[in-house]
């Protein structure tokens, strides 16, 4: 399966299209905000043709559109003040001839207030002539949020101590509490409301990392971290072990997981983030291949299904294909992956 991408030479995304032939069109302001965004209902784009390596010209796309039954569209549209920031946002129901949108009451109608300080403030969305859906959001000079008010009318108050931040979602008392260390590192997250409570404990290492996480049942998940910081392993409540396996640009090559539980292990080290795991057994491997530029070129999941994404030569994400047969490789050759890339290629 497909999923091009093509672009203007402003690098605007101006058309996608997904693995049906469905088109997607999209429009820009001349400060690059998208102000349109047209999907073709009463056709789609043929690409069945298409190779690894066939290219969709921009003008290809574009006459295609031009050729469409311009009523039969799915159409959205924004506005934007001077900053950039969005006011408004219509999604029509009703479509003239000729492409455009009719303000009607079949419409959907959002529309955005903004502070002095650019902060969200109000959403609303027109649900009828009578009714409006509003989302109002209160900040503190710090531009924290204190008081959020859903298009229900319930309220969510929010307060900062010290150290701790605190939410409150008042119609069923849902507390939600996260206590931070002097660096700034989550170090305990509780959630209560009534009888129930739920609760994450976060430990680190003499060097600040994340070694043991606790919930309110005291299951413990460890992680092991090499010499980069990298985690390496980690190790669930029942011993069971993960491995991640890194490329030579420290990117997440292969995600392994072992059938096997650990056993006649030091705890000590375990919980010191020092001891180094040796699982041996059945396992299954997800894999995820980058280039030298940290762009994801393609992963392979446990059943050995591939799914590959293309990029132009700017960066820009171009196409993304699934493909329904699965790679002939052992799990042995799967571990010894070893994959130098050139660009937008496997």
């Amino acid at each position: 399966m497909r999923w091009p991408c093509l672009y203007n030479d402003k690098q605007d995304l101006v058309f996608k299209i997904i693995p049906n032939g469905a088109v997607s069109a999209y429009s820009y302001d001349c400060h690059g905000n998208r102000v349109r965004e047209i999907i073709y209902l009463g056709n789609t784009f043929d690409i069945s043709a298409l190779t690894k390596d066939s290219t969709i010209l921009l003008g290809t796309v574009s006459t295609w559109c031009t050729q469409q039954n311009q009523a039969a569209i799915a159409l959205m549209e924004w506005t934007y003040n001077s900053f950039g920031q969005v006011v408004e946002k219509i999604q029509y129901a009703t479509i003239a001839n000729d492409g455009t949108g009719i303000k009607d009451s079949f419409a959907t109608y959002f529309s955005y207030d903004w502070t002095i300080h650019n902060e969200l403030s109000i959403t609303e969305r027109k649900l009828n002539e009578a009714e409006t859906a509003i989302t109002s959001i209160e900040r503190d000079g710090l531009s924290r949020i204190v008081k959020e008010i859903n298009p229900l009318g319930q309220t969510a108050q929010y307060s900062y101590k010290g150290n701790q931040y605190q939410r409150i979602f008042e119609p069923t008392g849902l507390l939600t509490l996260e206590t931070y260390n002097a660096s700034g590192r989550l170090v305990l997250k509780e959630e209560k409301e009534g009888e129930c409570s739920s609760k994450v404990i976060f430990i680190e290492d003499i060097v600040g990392r994340v070694c043991i996480t606790t919930n309110e049942k005291n299951d413990e998940e460890y992680l092991i971290y090499d010499e980069y910081d990298r985690v390496i392993f980690r190790i669930d409540s029942l011993l069971r072990v993960t491995q991640h396996i890194y490329d030579a640009n420290d990117y997440l090559l292969h995600r392994v997981r072992y059938a096997s539980v650990l056993d006649n292990i030091d705890l000590t080290a375990l919980k010191e983030g020092t001891y180094l795991p040796e699982p041996i057994g059945d396992y299954c491997i997800e894999s995820s291949i980058h280039d030298a530029k940290g762009r994801l070129l393609g992963t392979i999941d446990g059943d050995n299904f591939l799914t590959t994404h293309l990029y132009d030569e700017l960066g820009n994400k171009v196409e993304t294909i699934q493909y329904s047969i699965g790679l002939e490789l052992t799990k042995e050759q799967r571990v010894a992956l070893v994959t130098h890339v050139t660009h937008g290629q496997f």
